[in-house]
């Protein structure tokens, strides 16, 4: 690890910046319980280095398996909300999918999975899997 480290600082250090490792996710999977048990190490271990900062992304509902106790009372906190209104979430939608080159539904955006961003990017990797670039009519 000291080597991995130790040679971000540097990069970092070199540029005159911080350089920022990015844990996205620790929640998901066996995630949470793996983070539990090794995060404290993994803090002490950057806390080392003068040009490396850290930023653990999970969901809140998640924090207390995935985070120590002492550790969560330490580190800052920021809440990201997402999207609060269901025009924010539908200008997404459409972003999202056309950016890759999914055909958006031709109907009112009634379904709320179209507003999750976790479907629309399952629903698109499996359809371009499977080389559609749109859903497929059910009968």
């Amino acid at each position: 690890m000291d080597d991995i480290l130790g040679n971000l600082n540097i990069a970092g250090e070199r540029r005159g910046v911080r350089t920022v490792i990015l844990f996205d996710a620790i929640n998901e999977g066996v995630g949470a319980h793996y983070w539990r048990q090794n995060l404290s190490e993994i803090v002490s271990a950057i806390q080392k280095y003068s040009h490396l900062a850290a930023v653990f992304s999970c969901r809140e509902e998640y924090l207390s398996y995935a985070f120590p106790e002492s550790l969560s009372e330490k580190l800052p906190k920021l809440f990201i909300n997402g999207f609060s209104n269901p025009d924010e979430l539908e200008r997404a939608a459409i972003q999202y999918l056309d950016e890759k080159g999914i055909a958006r539904p031709n109907t009112p955006w009634l379904s709320p999975e179209f507003s999750n961003p976790l479907f629309l990017k399952t629903a698109s990797e499996a359809l371009l899997a499977k080389g559609l670039t749109e859903s497929p009519l059910v009968s």
